[in-house]
């Protein structure tokens, strides 16, 4: 393997070959988690949750087929900031979305440059959701 080229994570083809996206969301709040989980279900994504970052790396590293990834940022045990820099040392090509109640000015630019690939600004709606999901997945 040359310096230019990414590993690929184990079970990667098997990814390929299923035909539902699969969403890890990590948030710690129920009501969230039952709203996203409802929508991206109907809408035809297969769902994975984890309540804290360190869940969701551990989850991550066991399940290939994970095609992008709903990153809450305040999260208990370890923050949604330091799970995405663990997830994309794993695999920098996996999309990692930041939601998150800190909607100012300028914070979009400061996730994405901490290597989140898009953003999902709190209190969010289903069609703002699935937009934004259009931007990485397709069904």
């Amino acid at each position: 393997m040359n310096k230019e080229e990414t590993p690929k994570r184990p079970g990667t083809e098997a990814q390929k070959l299923s035909s539902r996206p699969v969403i890890l969301m990590v948030e710690d709040d129920d009501i969230c988690i039952l709203f996203v989980v409802t929508v991206l279900k109907k809408a035809g994504f297969d769902v994975i949750t984890a309540t804290n970052g360190k869940s969701a790396v551990d989850i991550f590293k066991t399940h290939p087929e994970i095609t992008v990834v709903l990153m809450d940022i305040k999260l208990p045990v370890m923050g949604g900031e330091e799970a995405a820099r663990q997830i994309k040392a794993i695999s920098p090509g996996t999309p990692i979305i930041a939601e998150t109640a800190y909607a100012m000015l300028g914070d979009e630019a400061r996730f994405r440059d901490a290597g989140f690939d898009g953003y999902l600004p709190k209190p969010f709606d289903k069609e703002t959701l699935l937009r934004t999901l259009e931007k990485f997945v397709t069904i």
